[in-house]
């Protein structure tokens, strides 16, 4: 990774209006440059495959429209989305540099085939920044209001979830409260699975890195995971009053190095969740039973069902001045959460409901939590020459593309899936299963899985 984005051709068109951006994209023109200082206000829908659109200068060129990407291996780079949105279909896209404002519903809707959108998979959102959303249409309780989420995904059953994806980079504040207990109004960061409670063993293989979240005005889950196989690094919390990071339903998530500053803290339900090396300034880490199968678990007082699910989750190298609570939300109910293994901790651990509860020393070392900064997320900070990949994820497959050429995928997609059997790792050993044994897992990868073992199977 040594370029921001692929360098200009002589043939790049510079537009100037909607009129000529709308000449541009009917012409099939493939790398077009939005001119510094120009607002284009109407929707478009991007389906050329490759196309690079590029602010003229960081932005300084304006969307204030609804932006659809349907194509393939496209990119959008460096303008200002101020009150307009991008609803990220197709796939291998790249958003990055972007800054986006004032907008309502979604910052960034992304879908993959519901409710009439494209299909897509691995999105890429790099080095943007998303703050100070439109503000509510009218007041707390008098209508529905529309949501305030930065990036949400648009979905409507297990099929239809964006896979595979990677936010990078980024930087959030300055997001209002939501609307208060009765009222409609989400205003996370990232809720890439709404409907979670309908599709809960999705494994989705997003990777979310090195984001910098400040200033939420308040309430409940500022980012929120409600489905499973999700990776969090380096994630940053500050100044959010009762916020949290949430393990939601779904099962076999990873985070590391997570700082959550004064009054923040992590709830996590579903299964086999590891989560290492967190800094809790003052709150809470609590676990609670997640969901999947029906039990005989009721809420207190009232007759609607809860969930239980074999916990089994792994906490390592907690740190600070919060607490681990076991078997208790932060609303104060309670569910018995079993087969914790606590490891290397060194806060109460205060255990409400639990049984099956495991503690031992920790003789692993591993890179603190650290509190990032502007200088690595967000659109002012500064590009890496060459980042370097974790230790853990420095393995390639070389996959066939459908013109005959092969492609190495970026690290962090393939590593999303190695919970999958071994030949998701090494096309070598793709030659040991079949491909209904890889249609199995998940079809998309299972496809790549099998172009894999061709492509293996006539290498010299």
């Amino acid at each position: 990774m040594t370029t921001e984005h692929p360098p200009l051709a002589s043939d790049a068109v510079t537009v100037g209006s909607d009129d000529e951006l709308k000449r541009a994209l009917k012409a099939r023109r493939q790398q077009i440059v939005l001119k510094a200082g120009v607002t284009f206000r109407d929707d478009y829908c991007l389906d050329i495959d490759g196309l690079l659109v590029l602010s003229e200068r960081p932005q300084a060129a304006m969307i204030a429209g609804e932006w659809v990407t349907a194509g393939d291996r496209m990119m959008v780079h460096g303008p200002l989305v101020k009150g307009g949105r991008i609803i990220a279909g197709g796939f291998d896209n790249i958003l990055r540099r972007i800054e986006f404002t004032a907008w309502e519903g979604q910052a960034i809707a992304v879908v993959n085939g519901a409710h009439g959108y494209p299909k897509g998979g691995r999105l890429e959102i790099g080095w943007c920044t998303f703050h100070h959303p439109a503000p509510w249409g009218c007041p707390p309780g008098t209508k529905p209001q529309p949501s305030r989420v930065a990036i949400r995904g648009k979905s409507s059953g297990p099929g239809t979830v964006h896979l595979g994806g990677l936010i990078q980079h980024v930087h959030f504040h300055h997001l209002p409260p939501k609307l208060g207990p009765g009222y409609y109004g989400q205003t996370d960061t990232i809720e890439l699975v709404p409907d979670g409670p309908s599709h809960p063993d999705v494994k989705t293989g997003w990777t979310y890195r090195f984001l910098l979240i400040e200033d939420h005005a308040g309430g409940d889950a500022v980012m929120d995971c409600k489905a499973g196989g999700e990776t969090i690094e380096d994630v940053t919390i500050l100044r959010c009053p009762k916020g949290r990071l949430d393990f939601r339903m779904g099962s076999g998530s990873k985070a590391r190095r997570l700082w959550l500053g004064a009054g923040v803290g992590m709830s996590v339900s579903g299964s086999n969740h590891e989560i290492e090396d967190v800094y809790l300034e003052d709150g809470n880490l609590n676990l609670i039973a997640g969901s999947v199968a029906p039990d005989v678990w009721k809420r207190p007082g009232g007759n609607r069902p809860l969930y239980q699910q074999p916990m089994g989750c792994r906490l390592r190298r907690v740190t600070g001045k919060g607490r681990i609570v076991l078997g208790q939300k932060y609303s104060g109910s309670t569910l018995p959460v079993t087969g914790t293994v606590i490891e290397g901790c060194d806060v109460p651990v205060s255990k409400v409901c639990e049984a099956e509860t495991k503690v031992v020393a920790s003789a692993a070392k591993a890179a603190p939590a650290r509190k990032l900064t502007t200088a690595e997320c967000g659109i002012t900070a500064g590009w890496p020459d060459a980042e370097p990949e974790p230790a853990d994820k420095s393995w390639r497959i070389e996959w066939r593309q459908p013109d005959g050429s092969s492609y190495a995928p970026p690290w962090y997609w393939v590593h999303a899936y190695q919970d999958l059997p071994d030949f998701t790792h090494d096309p070598k050993g793709a030659a040991a299963y079949s491909e209904a044994d890889a249609l199995a897992g998940i079809p998309e990868v299972g496809r790549y899985v099998m172009d894999a073992k061709r492509l293996a199977a006539v290498r010299p």
